[in-house]
């Protein structure tokens, strides 16, 4: 799946479309891009640790679901062509998965039995990593915001005013203006 998502963003399709028309679909493809990158990596790393008795499967399923959502807003922002604010977005996330990592390492059994405390901040940290992959993919979906609007020459600037006249037996409307 990875394959076939980083080929769409380097190899976009060749249709007839107009670059409004792909400009527009752009946000729709980093929105399905990014939010499967996060539901397939969280729903993994989920999977490992309900699935296994295991401490090392159970971690490396936390640390990998965390990991894979670290990669969901570099890879929308890259979809529209945005992948240096994608990088900013996801270089905050590895601090959760760099303090999980630390804490699975001095708590082996981190997610079964560990100190309230510990387990309040794997909690924290698993939370931030996927309200932050939320975040990042959906400042992707805003691109358009961002864009500059094009800039109107007074010469294809269109205006319309129309005024209401009434007195001496005269009703109507004066319509004046470019088009």
């Amino acid at each position: 799946m990875g394959l076939a998502l980083a080929a769409l963003v380097l190899f976009p399709a060749t249709a007839h479309a107009s670059d409004d028309d792909q400009a527009e679909s752009k946000p729709v493809l980093a929105l399905a891009a990014g939010g499967a990158v996060t539901f397939v990596s969280l729903g993994i790393g989920t999977m490992m640790i309900a699935q296994s008795d295991e401490r090392g499967v159970r971690n490396t399923g936390l640390i990998g679901a965390q990991s894979g959502m670290v990669l969901a807003p570099l890879l929308a922002h890259a979809i529209v062509g945005e992948t240096t604010r994608g990088v900013w977005f996801s270089l905050p996330l590895l601090v959760p998965v760099a303090v999980n990592s630390v804490v699975a390492g001095f708590f082996p059994n981190v997610i079964r039995r560990a100190p309230a405390g510990i387990q309040y901040t794997v909690f924290i940290a698993a939370t931030l990593s996927i309200f932050g992959s939320t975040i990042g993919v959906l400042d992707a979906v805003r691109v358009g915001e961002r864009k500059p609007k094009k800039a109107s020459t007074s010469a294809s600037t269109s205006s319309l005013t129309v005024v209401p006249m009434f007195g001496d037996g005269t009703t109507g409307a004066l319509v004046t203006g470019n088009l």
